[in-house]
């Protein structure tokens, strides 16, 4: 699938409340597309009895596959994927995600930090520079909102970061990813979104509602608008190029 207009190229996390990943052992072309697009390191994050365990390095599609299914058949506890694309620092283990930042407590990030973060020379990616900065050794702070709020307010919009310490998680800008088939994608762009590749077909059924003014992207509906691009992953500059388009040929 095209990478959709406006959007970073990024990671990708996947995330289960309780460690299923049938939708993508069921759907082997998804996890492929997904080590394909994402091809500089993978990691899991887990908890069992209480405690979190992480693994990561550079591994093969057929190693991932059997890491998610262990995870998968193993007991119904939280858990996160992350797949690497690399933007900064090497392509090796140290930099593949998560990392610790102190005592049981693992960050997995999805985005691309400010250049504050990307230091010229380092052989670190962005992330590990930004949490040895801002949240190494705060583990005791990741559940406390103001610290969130500081972080949050820190990563920007684009960012996320899936962390687990011992028997809790959480993720900074959650609300940021999507739910898709009982999971949690952290973006729309780094793997094949179905919905994404159907979103014409959406559009068509209500092109006639004036939902762009073409002075300055003035909605009269600005609920549908926004819906509409989060459920299927696109930008506004999308909606405006194929109105123009049904305008066009009509």
């Amino acid at each position: 699938m095209e990478i959709l207009k406006g959007e970073e190229i990024m990671c990708l996390i996947v995330h289960s409340d309780v460690s299923d990943y049938s939708y993508l052992l069921d759907n082997q072309k998804i996890l492929d597309g997904i080590a394909d697009r994402n091809p500089d390191g993978f990691g899991v994050m887990y908890q069992v009895n209480g405690v979190t365990k992480s693994s990561k390095g550079l591994v093969s599609k057929g190693t991932i596959r059997k890491i998610i299914e262990k995870i998968h058949n193993s007991s119904p506890n939280p858990s996160f994927l992350h797949w690497r694309l690399a933007t900064s620092g090497k392509v090796d283990k140290d930099n593949s995600h998560p990392f610790e930042i102190g005592e049981n407590t693992f960050i997995a990030h999805n985005g691309v930090l400010g250049k504050e973060y990307q230091p010229k020379g380092d052989d670190r990616n962005d992330t590990r520079v930004f949490l040895d900065k801002e949240m190494l050794g705060k583990e005791k702070l990741i559940f406390d909102k103001a610290f969130k709020k500081d972080i949050e307010a820190k990563l920007g919009n684009k960012n996320k970061l899936a962390i687990m310490s011992g028997d809790k998680y959480t993720i900074y800008n959650r609300g940021k990813g999507i739910e898709y088939e009982d999971l949690w994608f952290s973006n729309t762009y780094a793997w094949d979104y179905p919905k994404s590749l159907k979103w014409k077909d959406n559009f068509m059924d209500w092109k006639d509602y004036d939902i762009i003014e073409m002075d300055g992207f003035v909605r009269d509906n600005p609920t549908v608008v926004s819906d509409f691009l989060y459920d299927y992953g696109i930008t506004l500059k999308d909606l405006e190029d194929y109105k123009n388009e049904l305008q066009y040929n009509s």
